[in-house]
């Protein structure tokens, strides 16, 4: 029994290489020490005697998950001195301010360099819920940002459930085109991004922003696309009517293949009979199209239509963060400081991961960046 519990110490302490703590913390901002006693995360070496060492204690239980006791006993074989689970939360508790602001300053202010040579940065954005253990619905949302050249993150917000998905979560630089899915259709974010010099990318939503013709007469779309003079792909100029703003743009139709359009019929009708309806001929007719609206004039259809194609990548990120780093699983009741912390020092353990993968990689990280630089070189 002794020696298994042993070979058990022994891999544990495997998992956990000092080599590969070292290279992240590497990764960190210099000040870290002086931002540790700063924000009061560090005031005394005692059980644990270096703000590093404490960086340890928040990797230990937010970024590989060993629970609070895992975490107490691999800290106590490591140091020597023997601590508890429950000092060991109170120590995790007290770090929230200073793991918040060092993730903040792993993005760039600026992101000048990799800029197209036009001064555009294309932004792919989405969202993904949180839930507490035993919760029945979302506690928090993660808000992303992705650059589409280089596919890192650029901006994240964690928020409560009661802030839904907004471009007004990001900031926006001049020349930003900001690219979402239909949830972020709403014309007063619109209108924002539009008052920070950006434009936007997004699947239109008839729901939250119907479209009107610059004579101020209601765009039936359905007739519009049905009339045989119009082709598969059109561009008509529109405004948005929203409560706050009015905002002006284009709208490009895409038709679906066949396959996929009878797919998203099946689907429509499947969502209405859940809600015990019968689906209209006219939703029935549109499922099989792809609606985009954009602030951008000077792009044609094709562009447009190979840029929302993209969203996609931003959802892999999303989809590599659930699977492989358990972000949706959240450790702790919702408004505890753990849970804070917790959220917080994940995102910071996986931007460091990142960061450390695309170290290694070297020139080939270039290589990636320019071919998709060239790839939207038209642009």
């Amino acid at each position: 029994m002794k020696l298994d519990l042993e070979n058990q110490q022994e891999t544990q302490f495997e998992t956990h290489d000092e080599a590969f703590f070292e290279e992240l913390v590497n990764e960190l901002p210099e000040d870290l020490r002086e931002l540790a006693y700063e924000f009061g995360a560090f005031a005394r070496g005692r059980k644990i005697k270096t703000p590093e060492e404490l960086l340890k204690v928040v990797f230990l239980y937010c970024g590989v998950d060993e629970s609070l006791r895992g975490t107490a006993g691999i800290i106590t074989l490591l140091g020597g001195e023997s601590i508890s689970d429950t000092a060991v939360k109170k120590r995790l508790e007290a770090c929230g301010p200073w793991i918040k602001v060092l993730l903040s300053k792993m993005f760039p202010k600026e992101d000048i360099a990799k800029m197209s040579d036009e001064g555009v940065r294309f932004l792919l954005v989405d969202g993904t819920t949180v839930e507490a253990p035993g919760a029945t619905g979302t506690d928090y949302r993660v808000h992303l940002c992705i650059d589409l050249l280089t596919l890192e993150i650029v901006q994240l917000e964690i928020t409560d459930a009661h802030v839904g998905e907004s471009f007004k979560n990001f900031e926006v630089q001049p020349g930003d085109v900001l690219i979402g899915d239909r949830g972020y259709c709403h014309a007063p974010a619109i209108k924002a991004v539009e008052g920070q010099e950006g434009d936007v990318i997004v699947r239109l939503n008839q729901a939250t922003m119907p479209l009107y013709k610059m004579n101020e007469e209601k765009l039936d779309i359905y007739k519009y696309i049905k009339n045989p003079n119009t082709s598969n792909s059109i561009e008509v100029e529109v405004g948005a009517q929203g409560e706050e703003d009015k905002v002006s743009g284009q709208l490009h139709v895409f038709e679906l293949p066949k396959a996929e359009a009878i797919k998203a019929r099946k689907r429509c009708k499947e969502q209405a009979r859940k809600r015990g309806r019968k689906p209209s001929k006219e939703a029935l007719f549109l499922s099989g199209y792809v609606l985009v609206f954009t602030t951008l004039k000077t792009l044609s259809s094709e562009v447009i239509s190979e840029l929302y194609r993209l969203r996609w990548q931003v959802e892999l990120v999303i989809k590599r963060l659930k699977s492989l780093l358990n972000i949706d699983k959240l450790r702790a009741k919702q408004g505890e400081k753990l849970a804070d912390v917790w959220l917080h020092g994940k995102l910071l353990y996986a931007l460091l991961i990142e960061k450390r993968m695309r170290g290694k990689l070297g020139s080939a990280d270039g290589i990636i960046w320019l071919k998709r630089e060239i790839a939207l070189g038209g642009v």
